[in-house]
């Protein structure tokens, strides 16, 4: 029987796997490296609102209120600047 921190860590494990794959060496703003996606204590993997964009992102936070922050000024920049992804899964 697999335990629920286990079975988390699966989950994580096997997306930052696809995210790997599917980017290779390309990059992002910002895009974590292989260490900082298995050492963040939060991470949040993105969807595009791009149709034809089918790759998840990836950022890393040091904990919910550092993401609830980086959230919160994107909701202040929402009128200059439309947010162009929104949230798929957030591990923390």
């Amino acid at each position: 029987m697999t335990s629920p921190g286990s079975n988390r860590e699966n989950n994580l494990i096997e997306l930052v796997q696809m995210h790997e794959r599917s980017w290779g060496e390309e990059i992002y703003p910002d895009r974590p490296d292989l260490a900082e996606i298995l050492n963040a204590q939060v991470v949040v993997f993105w969807q595009s609102d791009d149709p034809k964009e089918k790759r998840a992102t990836i950022t890393v936070h040091t904990d919910l209120a550092d993401l609830e922050r980086a959230l919160s000024r994107m909701f202040l920049r929402l009128n200059a600047t439309p947010i162009p992804r929104r949230i798929a899964r957030v591990f923390d």
